[in-house]
């Protein structure tokens, strides 16, 4: 489903099975940066969505099972790695872990 030259990784299917998420390296021309963004493929329009775009790496989206949300893990390049709850219909999002270990602070 991807054309680019470029890779693509984390692929998680939405329980409908109408979408696809992924992780994909991006380059930002005006930023002069590459990081890995989150984007959403739709079978049904078959579009291509930016989901997440920031600083570092952005992966591995599960969706909730009623389609309106998911969670993602955010690596800004510094050493941690976060979760954040998305809303998929207006992109607001939610830290869910923070903390010097992030996501990986658990006991």
């Amino acid at each position: 489903i991807t054309h680019n030259q470029t890779i693509a990784m984390s692929p998680s299917w939405s329980p409908d099975g109408r979408y696809v998420a992924y992780s994909q390296y991006s380059y930002h021309i005006k930023k002069k940066m590459r990081n890995v963004d989150l984007f959403v493929y739709d079978f049904k329009t078959d579009r291509h969505n930016l989901l997440h775009s920031s600083k570092g790496t952005s992966s591995t989206l599960s969706f909730y099972p009623n389609m309106k949300a998911g969670v993602f893990r955010l690596s800004p390049n510094n050493g941690s790695s976060d979760l954040y709850k998305i809303n998929l219909q207006d992109g607001t999002k939610e830290a869910l872990t923070n903390g010097p270990r992030g996501a990986a602070n658990y006991d």
